[in-house]
């Protein structure tokens, strides 16, 4: 990763097919680390104007990523890093598909971490209030007067 952020994707490419893709494969499969390091690949090969091997890449990763998570980030990523090298081979159709598909999927999962987010907004609101009523019902008792906590 350090190696791409710092421009250097050849090394960095020599780096995940030589060693670190090959032991991902044997040790994980099919798996979202392996997709990660494959999507990777496809930007560092995208980096250097290099095509057909990025989508060689981006195409694998988006397969893996499609059967393992379906509806993720990860697979809104893939998709979207595929347009992009779509739109630059000049397959305008082809990246158009791809950034639709990837913003369909963004939307889902933005709408799933928005309803994820609600809900624990209100246990934790509502186990506050129930913390704070057992909280005050303890010192009431100490004092000789509760303090009701009300909900609004």
């Amino acid at each position: 990763m350090a190696l791409s952020l710092e421009g250097d994707h050849q090394k960095a490419i020599d780096i995940r097919e030589r060693q670190t893709l090959p032991i991902y494969r044997e040790q994980l499969g099919d798996h979202p680390f392996t997709a990660t390091i494959l999507n990777n690949l496809s930007n560092n090969y995208y980096a250097l104007h290099q095509y057909q091997k990025a989508k060689q890449y981006s195409d694998e990763a988006l397969k893996m990523r499609l059967e393992l998570l379906k509806d993720h980030r990860d697979t809104a990523k893939s998709l979207f890093d595929l347009g992009m090298v779509h739109k630059e081979r000049g397959e305008l159709q082809e990246a158009k598909e791809c950034f639709e598909m990837s913003l369909t999927i963004q939307e889902k999962v933005l709408e799933d971490n928005i309803r994820d987010l609600q809900r624990y907004f209100w246990l934790f609101h509502h186990g506050i209030g129930v913390l704070h009523y057992s909280f005050s019902l303890t010192l009431g008792l100490s004092i000789g007067k509760p303090i009701v906590y009300q909900s609004q």
